[in-house]
């Protein structure tokens, strides 16, 4: 078998420049700018969240005590399963999140790494997890992909500060006055439902779409690139929910928007990273790159970009309390 080509500047590149970024739709203070391209990858998959609520893919703790930053995940589908980064999960001994996209192999019983969402819960509520079709919220999201291109780096690990992960929806808990006994993100979300529900209603995929740009009002946050208009379709409603929660906390000005310009600049901007490649967990190849202000993640499989996020990040996202709470309310 031969050794997968690495994933290059070249090849990051080409990916981009064979996109098309199209016109905003707004939702109150969001901006969401398509990405699209003419043609969808023929590669065959299954989505997650859709597969673990039939029961076809099994989530599991470790064992009768439990690992936090580990779960267990049995695949029994004859097709590889997809699952994005930050997909959270409800169940067992506490709520997590999953830390990468990952390409579950067919067939396959494996171990995944997740963080913590629910600091004051482990005591199992069921046996297996399953997905209430949430995300992780944004700005987690886009401080756990450059922690893990740092540990990837430092120590080959993709296992994320869990303290700064708590401290995070700590803070936002406190932000939106949404505090519940369990420090739950899932708390978080139901507390805010209806508004949650509004913004997503006003965002619909074009036909052609195979990504999306997001920012808050002036700020743009970063994208999320999927070989497939499928698996867009799939995510969307999640990845907007992702950005909206974060957008409630500001709504005083939903005039300031980015223009086409600044949203096609913030994409080249990521042309200049230089990318390491690593072994994927499950399938493909796991691609990562960051610098002060940008982190990037990609999963290639079968020389295909199932996967690319790229995200606005600061260079105070570690650190002390205090630093950390002024990323927070500044991001």
């Amino acid at each position: 078998m031969k050794e997968p080509k690495p994933f290059t500047k070249d090849v990051l590149k080409e990916t981009l420049n064979n996109m098309k970024v199209g016109f905003p739709v707004i939702s109150r203070n969001i901006s969401m700018f398509p990405i699209e391209k003419q043609e969808s990858s023929n590669l065959k998959y299954l989505d997650f969240a859709e597969q673990v609520n039939l029961g076809t893919v099994k989530v599991r703790e470790l064992n009768d005590t439990g690992s936090v930053p580990q779960l267990a995940l049995e695949n029994s589908n004859s097709l590889p399963v997809f699952i994005l980064d930050g997909e959270h999960l409800s169940g067992a001994k506490q709520n997590r999140t999953v830390n990468l996209s990952i390409l579950v192999p067919p067939k396959t019983s494996m171990k995944i790494p997740v963080s913590c969402v629910e600091e004051g819960r482990w005591a199992h509520t069921s046996e297996h997890f399953f997905s209430e079709g949430e995300l992780h919220f944004n700005r987690g999201r886009r401080l756990k992909a450059r922690s893990i291109a740092r540990s990837l780096k430092d120590r080959l690990s993709r296992n994320v500060d869990q303290g700064e992960v708590w401290d995070a929806i700590k803070e936002k808990e406190r932000i939106m006055q949404s505090r519940s006994n369990t420090h739950s993100m899932k708390e978080i979300y139901d507390k805010n439902i209806e508004q949650l529900d509004f913004f997503e209603s006003k965002i619909e995929p074009t036909p052609k779409q195979v990504g999306a740009l997001y920012a808050i009002g002036p700020k743009i946050l970063g994208f999320d690139i999927f070989d497939q208009t499928k698996t867009l379709k799939q995510h969307i409603r999640k990845l907007t929910r992702s950005v909206a929660i974060d957008a409630i906390e500001d709504l005083k000005d939903i005039s300031k928007r980015p223009s086409l310009d600044e949203v096609k600049e913030f994409i080249d901007s990521f042309l200049t990273l230089e990318v390491d490649n690593y072994p994927a967990i499950g399938l493909g190849t796991d691609v990562r790159a960051y610098n002060q202000h940008l982190t990037l993640s990609a999963l290639e499989y079968d020389r295909c970009c199932v996967h690319l996020a790229g995200f606005s990040v600061q260079s105070n996202d570690r650190g002390s309390r205090l630093r950390r709470e002024n990323f927070y309310r500044s991001a």
